[in-house]
């Protein structure tokens, strides 16, 4: 039986008045579904319900064959009719004159679209499809150009790295070089009975630098019997008032003859020793002396130093007293928990002139000296900026650090 409803359509087989969508009509133009049609056909014939006309079996198959013809369909972009539900898209995609198309020099940049009874008029003036054989001819050089750069490229970034071998050897050979011709200066001395050692080319960079400024010596590969030089040319000598000594080989040794001319030393403000191995002995040297010989020096940069915590007491010690020092670098030394304790509770009872702290990625100081920092950023009153970034802190350590830090309206800088 037909499916349709009477909100579907508006007309009904006269045997199973069911509604149906599209009407077959008899020879007596009375209206019967495919249903009917085909029950009628199975039974060898029927007669109409509406009339009583016979309808033979072969006037039943025809309607049937009409009835189960594929509809014929009318494209929408250009009006063409009959046709059939399967050509409906190659017409559209093919052969449509209203379908939006593009240029078929659209792989050579032409931005032209348009329906497709247009662009044989666009073709005739298209610059782009006139160009054509040329593009090609550029695309291919260009993709051959492109291949010959990344060649280039790769053999660049290999001579690259042989070059930065070449140069880790050659300077491997001066170090070796040097190590020679201070061994052979020694050995000439020796024989020679000549007196004090001597460095010709740190003398004559110190000789040139102006007086009470700063004298950067800094990866000049200095060793402990060079800071007798450093002492009398450039801290009595030329009272430089900086003194950059990063990244050499200086140690305690070498800290014990700066402790030295720290003694009578009047102008001295910063002292950088980074990079170094003064370790827990250079330290301490420092701290007495700065703790009862010398009142000028204000920063102090001992980062990357082998520093413990046993250092640091010597630190805490000096801080307790000292009222001169006003920059303290420890970065990325091996202080525990026990040296952030002392340091932090002499910042937090005794000592109010220190103004910047640097205690990065010092990884041994962790949670269990929390509350010593906390008191410390709380309750001093000097200390502008604080860096601790790279400790071993948990985040709700770092939360509560950051919490005490609201209070203190001095502080400027918190990096934890």
């Amino acid at each position: 039986m037909a499916e349709a409803t009477p909100d579907d359509s508006t007309f009904k087989c006269v045997m199973c008045e069911e509604f149906i969508e599209k009407p077959n009509y008899t020879e007596c133009n009375h209206i019967l579904c495919i249903e009917c049609i085909t029950e009628s056909i199975n039974k060898g014939g029927a007669s109409c319900s509406s009339c009583n006309k016979s309808l033979p079996l072969k006037k039943l198959k025809k309607l049937h064959r009409s009835a189960s013809k594929p509809p014929r369909i009318t494209c929408k972009q250009c009006g063409l009719t009959k046709l059939k539900e399967k050509d409906v898209e190659d017409h559209i995609l093919r052969w449509c004159p209203k379908t939006e198309v593009t240029c078929p020099a659209a792989s050579n940049r032409c931005p032209w679209s348009g329906y497709r009874d247009e662009r044989t008029e666009h073709l005739q003036t298209c610059r782009y499809k006139l160009q054509k054989g040329r593009v090609h001819e550029i695309l291919s050089q260009n993709e051959h150009l492109t291949m010959q750069i990344s060649q280039y490229k790769d053999r660049i970034l290999k001579l690259e790295s042989e070059a930065l071998e070449a140069e880790k050897k050659i300077e491997h050979l001066e170090e070796r070089c040097r190590e020679y011709e201070e061994r052979i200066e020694e050995l000439i001395n020796e024989q020679q009975g000549t007196g004090p050692y001597r460095n010709i080319e740190l003398e004559d960079f110190i000789e040139k630098c102006s007086c009470r400024m700063t004298i950067d010596l800094r990866r000049r590969r200095l060793k402990d019997r060079d800071m007798e030089i450093v002492v009398d040319k450039a801290m009595r000598l030329k009272l430089c008032k900086r003194l950059l000594l990063d990244e050499n080989q200086i140690t305690s040794q070498g800290i014990a003859i700066i402790t030295d001319g720290l003694k009578d030393n009047t102008t001295l403000e910063t002292l950088n020793l980074e990079k170094n191995s003064i370790e827990d002995q250079g330290v301490q040297y420092l701290s007495n002396v700065l703790l009862t010989k010398n009142s000028t020096v204000q920063r102090l940069d001992l980062n990357e130093n082998n520093i413990t915590s046993t250092g640091v007491q010597y630190l805490a010690d000096l801080l307790k007293v000292t009222r001169n020092l006003k920059w303290l670098e420890l970065h990325t030394n091996k202080i525990g928990d026990s040296g952030m304790v002392l340091l932090a509770d002499v910042l937090a009872d005794h000592n109010q002139s220190l103004q910047v702290l640097d205690l990065c990625y010092n990884k041994s100081i962790t949670d269990k000296s929390a509350q010593s920092i906390i008191d410390m950023v709380r309750n001093n009153r000097s200390l502008r900026r604080i860096h601790m970034s790279g400790c071993n802190l948990s985040k709700s350590i770092r939360d509560q650090i950051r919490l005490a830090s609201n209070s203190n309206r001095v502080l400027e800088i918190l990096e934890v």
